[in-house]
């Protein structure tokens, strides 16, 4: 085969490179061929110098210097478009060849930033072998302020100094320092860096892990008191003056209101006043945190005396009876029009 360019010369056998460009260089050549050859072999070293013909492959010993442009469609031979991609501003792109963090691939910019962009896929993994640790420092002003790590198949993250941070387990968030997991030293917020709400599916244990220390539940509000006659007849009370108030704390409630009465027909027997949530099953009269804080007034004054109050287990009202009374079951008679009634009940409910 004519070798008519400098790529199709043996570099490793010098016999096997008996012409140059068709013309023999064998033992024995022509004296013309000395002339001719020396000028096709000038003429072939100057497409490779002005790039006309490339060379499949080039070993450099030494230093090599580019004068001018440098293109490569890839990192080696392998490469099918092009890999990396240094531009003029000296920020080196991989996966693309425009600084865009919104474009899919990698990018080390120029003053120390780097972006990296995925499509549909995680960004960056990092991994550790072998010891647990560190995976992720942070610093600032070349000190270490911060670090992402993993301990026990678990990651934790925490500050450096006072170091305080949290663990991720299976199924729970730890206190977490530098030295490992935590207990009861690290506080959440401070007096004048307080989070806002927070939000409970559970229990909150308050000065202790016992099921004595759990809160389990807290609300307030407010309800529309009624008056019933334990025996007969009815009550009915102010329709804009018959507000109660309650607060309850796990299964302690305490519920305060004031009512005035309407009107009457012929009630008879005990006064019941409603309940925002039932007393407790398990609860006899006058248990909770005792009898009721009562006020009755009779407008008309003439039904004077102590009144008092009682709980019954399991039911949705408190009863009041006027102390006075030989007859328990006429206390309801001596409620009238006019009557106003204040209360402040403390209770154990179920629910």
């Amino acid at each position: 085969m004519s070798k008519d360019k400098i790529a199709d010369y043996d570099g490793t056998t010098a016999g096997n490179n008996t012409d140059i460009g068709g013309i023999s260089i064998a033992e024995g050549m022509l004296p013309s061929a000395v002339n001719n050859s020396m000028r096709e072999l000038t003429k072939q070293l100057g497409a490779f110098a002005n790039g006309t013909d490339a060379i499949d492959a080039l070993d450099v010993t030494g230093a090599a210097t580019v004068g001018g442009a440098f293109t490569s469609p890839g990192i080696d031979d392998n490469a099918n478009a092009t890999a990396i991609t240094i531009d003029s501003s000296e920020n080196v792109l991989i996966d693309k060849t425009s600084s865009n963090y919104e474009t899919v691939g990698h990018e080390l910019r120029d003053g120390g930033r780097a972006f990296h962009t995925a499509d549909g896929g995680k960004t960056l993994s990092l991994n550790r072998l072998s010891s647990d640790g560190g995976i992720l420092d942070f610093y600032k002003d070349n000190s270490e302020v911060g670090t992402i790590g993993t301990s026990g198949s678990q990651s934790y993250i925490h500050g450096a100094g006072t170091d305080t941070g949290l663990y991720w387990g299976s199924n729970n968030i730890y206190p977490y320092r530098s030295t490992g997991l935590n207990d009861n030293t690290i506080d959440l917020g401070q007096s004048s860096k307080r989070f806002k709400d927070l939000y409970l599916g559970g229990n909150l244990y308050l000065g202790g892990t016992g099921s004595a220390n759990a809160l389990d539940d807290y609300e307030f509000g407010d309800y529309d008191i009624t008056l019933t006659s334990s025996s007969s007849g009815s009550i009915t009370p102010n329709s804009s003056e018959n507000k109660a108030t309650y607060v309850k704390i796990g299964n302690f409630v305490q519920a305060q209101g004031r009512v005035l009465v309407s009107s009457v027909s012929s009630p008879a027997g005990d006064v019941n006043i409603n309940l925002p949530f039932n007393t407790t099953s398990s609860q006899g009269e006058q248990s909770g945190s005792g009898a009721p804080a009562l006020f009755v007034w009779d407008s008309t004054q003439t039904n004077n005396g102590l009144w008092v109050g009682f709980f019954d287990k399991g039911t949705s009202y408190f009863r009041i009876r006027w102390g006075n009374s030989s007859t328990p079951g006429q206390s309801a008679s001596y409620i009238q029009a006019g009557t106003e009634i204040r209360f402040s009940v403390s209770y154990i409910t179920d629910s």
